[in-house]
């Protein structure tokens, strides 16, 4: 794997994109807090699902033109239901951004669906080109840097929501935030050890990124409790 692509990866950890906020009233003696509720917790999950599909296509399109013309009819096929999926899950978000949060645990369901269905026309793709490892590999890479972010995106907020909280507050919200990074940290020694590897199987890759959304999807959880225990 190409130097670049490590130093990409290794600088992901670094950046820390916040979006908008809501605020709510200070505590007594102390500024305004900002906190999240568990609505925007669940949109920002779907979303990092929806970014790593993101990742995903940004990174086959480029190579449909290498497929050999006995694949490619698979390959676009395949594409071409990523694709459906990707947009599938977008109206998914859309749809649900002022809903409550009821309506997102039903919602969830329909966002592992069409996950499911996404990562099963990913494999499908690598079948029909014949599992080239170079070409696994940029898929892996840009799929590692879209997971990398939506954790570094949660450690931020969490940041964000504890600058005006009370101390013990403060302390929950630092605890969460040391527990995640952790966990960050582990994806990302992990991720960037099988990069080195450079010859892992496809199952190996696969294997590393749904064992670090799991452990994603539960510093999220550990996210929407630090922030509803931040309005309590």
């Amino acid at each position: 794997m190409k130097t670049s692509h490590l130093l990409l990866l290794s600088a992901t950890l670094l950046i820390t994109p916040l979006d908008t906020q809501a605020q709510v009233g200070a505590p007594a003696g102390g500024s305004g807090v900002t906190v999240r509720s568990s609505v925007h917790v669940s949109i920002d999950w779907a979303k990092s699902r929806l970014d790593e599909m993101d990742a995903t296509l940004a990174s086959l399109e480029k190579k449909i033109g290498d497929v050999s013309a006995e694949s490619r009819a698979k390959a676009e096929r395949a594409i071409a239901e990523m694709r459906e999926q990707r947009e599938a899950l977008k109206q998914v978000i859309d749809a649900k951004r002022q809903a409550s949060e009821a309506d997102w645990q039903q919602a969830k369901a329909t966002v592992e669906a069409r996950w499911t269905a996404f990562d099963a026309a990913v494999q499908t793709w690598v079948e029909a080109t014949g599992e080239r490892v170079a070409e696994q590999n940029a898929v892996f890479v840009a799929r590692a840097e879209a997971q990398l972010k939506a954790w570094q995106d949660v450690i931020g907020k969490l940041e964000a929501s504890a600058k005006g909280a009370t101390a013990e507050r403060k302390r929950e919200i630092d605890s969460a935030v040391a527990t995640i990074r952790a966990d960050a940290e582990a994806t990302k020694a992990k991720f960037e050890a099988l990069k080195q590897a450079r010859r892992e199987s496809w199952a190996a890759l696969t294997r590393a990124l749904a064992e670090s959304r799991a452990a994603f999807d539960r510093a999220n959880q550990t996210a929407a409790e630090a922030f509803k225990r931040a309005t309590d």
